[in-house]
């Protein structure tokens, strides 16, 4: 998860590659003012959430269906 309003990555460079799974992003706080989304695709790409980057905003609800229906995909696997 990336915080679209940070300068800063939440996740260390190469942190997900470790993981022998398909690595998801979520870019939150897209309803911001401040909201970066094309640095926080950055960020997410940097630390290796190479698979899809989801955008949600806990104010709106923009994004959290979609959300929800990629974490049922998952589970379900």
């Amino acid at each position: 998860v990336q915080d679209s309003t940070s300068d800063k990555p939440t996740t260390p460079p190469g942190f997900c590659k470790m993981f022998n799974i398909p690595v998801y992003g979520v870019i939150s706080k897209i309803d911001a003012p401040s909201a970066n989304i094309k640095r926080s695709h950055k960020y997410l790409e940097m630390c290796g959430a190479l698979e899809e980057h989801l955008l949600v905003s806990a104010v709106t609800g923009e994004g959290i269906e979609a959300l929800q229906e990629l974490v049922k995909k998952i589970r379900s696997k």
